[in-house]
């Protein structure tokens, strides 16, 4: 078996964990960590492109901070992308949160300490006890991006990758790894070039 087969069919897996943790809930709130980077806005809008498609579930991305680098900002407006603050938000409107690029009790994200994140996506060391809680947790740290695992999700589910969602993927697998040269496995070089 290819390394690209092993890691579609585990791709495919971890695609099933994660439908069947939204399937039926009305609202999912996507949360970036706080000042979101490339990476982290990439993710969000891959997770709310598959779940949205695959459940059909109403999704929210939304950040703590601020998008204050004027690449990110850049690139939130290229993929004309509507994010909210978390300060602003009414927490009890969503049924289930996913938290991407970052994990909770990091301390990097706007995660209540009284809430549980449903859906805990990310690659960053060491793995929190708390993302044990979550229903789906997918942390590889061995990947240098989480786009890397949310195109893995991506094309799992045979969805097509629009231009926009290309673009925001590959900047964020680009900056996460310092353009393939920082922690980059093979997973994200296959990414990268999708």
């Amino acid at each position: 078996m290819t390394q690209m087969t092993a890691s579609s069919t585990i791709d495919q897996l971890r695609l099933e964990s994660l439908l069947e943790t939204a399937q039926g809930a009305a609202s999912v709130l996507i949360l970036t960590h706080n000042d979101p980077d490339p990476d982290s806005i990439a993710s969000a809008l891959a997770l709310q492109y598959v779940l949205e498609t695959l459940t059909g579930v109403s999704t929210v991305i939304a950040y703590g901070g601020i998008v204050g680098r004027a690449e990110n900002r850049a690139l939130v407006g290229y993929l004309e992308l509507e994010m909210k603050l978390a300060s602003e938000l009414d927490w009890a409107e969503y049924e289930l949160v996913a938290l991407v690029d970052s994990q909770p009790g990091a301390g990097n994200n706007s995660l209540p300490g009284d809430r549980r994140a449903d859906i805990v996506i990310d690659h960053h060391k060491p793995f929190r006890d708390r993302s044990s809680l979550a229903s789906h947790a997918d942390i590889r740290f061995e990947i240098g991006a989480s786009s890397t695992i949310l195109t893995g999700y991506v094309l799992a589910a045979g969805l097509e990758i629009s231009p926009r969602l290309a673009t925001a993927l590959f900047y964020g697998i680009q900056t996460d790894t310092m353009g393939l040269s920082r922690d980059a496995s093979d997973l994200d070089r296959t990414s990268y070039a999708v």
